[in-house]
């Protein structure tokens, strides 16, 4: 499982890169100037949206699964004890309250994508 994460958080990765070249490229390319309909019309357009949810959920799964490898190095009774004994014994007690504060971000995030951007004007 842990090769198949990898290689997942890297396939991400590559569409966050893709995701991230095509805004520049295509932003220097149009002829922006100060028009607001124009950037409005394409950030609104349904292609965009769906690359754009796709990038989203990509960046998340990303760094979900970035985090949870910071959870699994850093937040262990043995590195944590390394620094101090008491820290050591309340290391399940952090990983918990790491993971809430994740879900959180996870939830508002998708608050914002589904209910703002998706589904707003």
């Amino acid at each position: 499982m842990g090769t198949f994460l990898w290689y997942f958080q890297r396939f991400t990765a590559v569409i966050i890169l893709i995701y991230v070249l095509f805004i520049l490229f295509s932003y220097m390319v149009k002829p922006w100037g100060f028009d607001y309909n124009i950037w409005h019309t394409d950030i609104t357009s349904l292609p965009m949206k769906v690359f754009t949810t796709i990038f989203f959920i990509s960046s998340i799964v990303h760094g979900i699964q970035g985090l949870r490898d910071v959870e699994d190095d850093y937040f262990t009774k043995r590195t944590l004890g390394f620094i101090s004994e008491a820290l050591g014994s309340w290391a399940q007690l952090f990983r918990i309250i790491f993971r809430f504060f994740i879900a959180l971000v996870v939830i508002v995030l998708t608050y914002i994508l589904v209910f703002e951007y998706l589904l707003g004007g």
